[in-house]
């Protein structure tokens, strides 16, 4: 009777002390031990007469690998440079004096005849683009020309000195092309203004060599002058 009476306090004890902490988890898994008190109740946050509760679930699904990707991106300007070795990107160059055939023992048709054909090299150590560009040459389409030249026979004399300007480039591709760069080259034709060419991304040496052959007419006297302008023009 006394171990009865140990078991029942026993009992009422854990009742009371898990009444304190109703609102936790906790797991009573039924009375075992006596067929005659009936099967077990099992109970899963508090208990229940017909099953099992289920335990709360992942907040997500539960996976076994995890895999995340980092996207890097920048942007490269556009750009075309070409080095003059000018600040302002204008350059002066003296031709000095054009000679001309003046001696005593000329023939008519040679007396004051330009005195034989010369070039001009002019080359950028320097020069590209780093995108599809057009490489374009402009001039006066006469050429050489005085601008004050006075009164003169017309078809003895002349006052311009048209001329061919050859573009290179040492290693480019022209537009549309993707390969091993080689050299490139265009003219502007004499009494032509302008010429251009299309290439893809390219930098290397470039020159602009400017050909000027001997006239057939004597020259008038005065000051011969002519821009080149080179424009390298990014797509």
């Amino acid at each position: 009777m006394r171990r009865m009476m140990t078991a029942a306090v026993a009992a009422f004890a854990l009742v009371t002390s898990t009444s304190a902490f109703a609102q936790q988890t906790y797991h009573n898994i039924g009375n075992f031990g006596n067929a005659s008190l009936g099967s077990p109740i099992l109970a899963i946050n508090g208990f229940t007469s017909d099953g099992l509760h289920a335990l709360p679930d992942d907040t997500t699904p539960a996976t076994t690998s995890v895999t995340n990707s980092f996207t890097l991106s920048g942007t490269v300007n556009k750009d075309c440079s070409y080095y003059s070795g000018a600040a302002n990107n204008q350059v002066s160059i003296p031709l000095g004096a054009i000679g001309v055939r003046n001696g005593n023992t000329e023939t008519t048709s040679n007396l004051f005849n330009q005195n034989g054909g010369f070039n001009v090299e002019i080359t950028s150590t320097s020069a590209g683009c780093n995108t599809e560009n057009t490489v374009t040459v402009s001039h006066a389409a006469n050429g050489l020309v005085n601008p004050n030249p006075g009164s003169y026979d017309s078809t003895q004399f002349t006052a311009k000195i048209p001329y061919t300007i050859v573009t290179g480039l040492a290693h480019a591709t022209p537009l549309g092309t993707t390969a091993a760069g080689t050299f490139q080259t265009f003219s502007v034709a004499p009494n032509t203004a302008s010429n251009s060419a299309d290439y893809g991304a390219w930098r290397s040496s470039m020159t602009v060599t400017a050909q000027i052959p001997a006239q057939t007419l004597g020259l008038v006297a005065g000051t011969y002058s002519d821009t080149i302008v080179v424009t390298l023009a990014a797509h």
